[in-house]
């Protein structure tokens, strides 16, 4: 059954927790469009200013407790177009990024590297002082292994 409650600080829109966004007064559904990742976006208006929200993130606000907090929605599934509740979870960055590893959205090639298939790019990484560290998306693995190898190196030198 679909359920419908107001997106805090945006009171004109309503969200449900099967992934619509509607105006609530005059019950008009939007319609989301993905972005270059996959994901889907919505457009709230409010005072002449427009805003642009990822809808999962505006289906876990309302509807997926997050008691510890966590920063991240994931989709259980791996598919992004999928916005219903029961399909999103919060986590860590971390934990997303192991989630993606098991699912096959990302493959690993090597410590600190791996492959994302949303973006096309190669993605480096590590952990510094136990937290995980961006390194960035580039076209190439050899790119994105040159880039962890002068981290460590610099790191190591410091």
């Amino acid at each position: 059954m679909e359920e419908w409650r107001i997106i805090t600080d945006w009171e004109n829109y309503e969200v449900s927790n099967l992934g619509k966004v509607r105006n609530k007064q005059t019950l008009h559904v939007l319609k989301p469009f993905p972005i270059k990742e996959g994901y889907l976006l919505v457009r709230l208006y409010r005072h002449g200013t427009i805003k642009a929200f990822l809808l999962h993130r505006l289906v876990a606000l309302a509807f997926v407790p997050n008691p510890m907090e966590l920063p991240e929605v994931n989709h259980e599934n791996g598919i992004k177009a999928d916005c219903s509740a029961s399909n999103l979870t919060w986590m860590t960055r971390s934990d997303q990024q192991r989630h993606a590893l098991r699912l096959g959205l990302r493959k690993r090639y090597g410590v600190g590297v791996c492959f994302d298939n949303t973006r096309h790019k190669w993605l480096a990484h590590t952990k510094v002082n136990g937290k995980f560290k961006n390194l960035g998306r580039f076209e190439s693995l050899n790119e994105a292994l040159l880039a962890r190898s002068r981290f460590i190196n610099e790191l190591e030198a410091a």
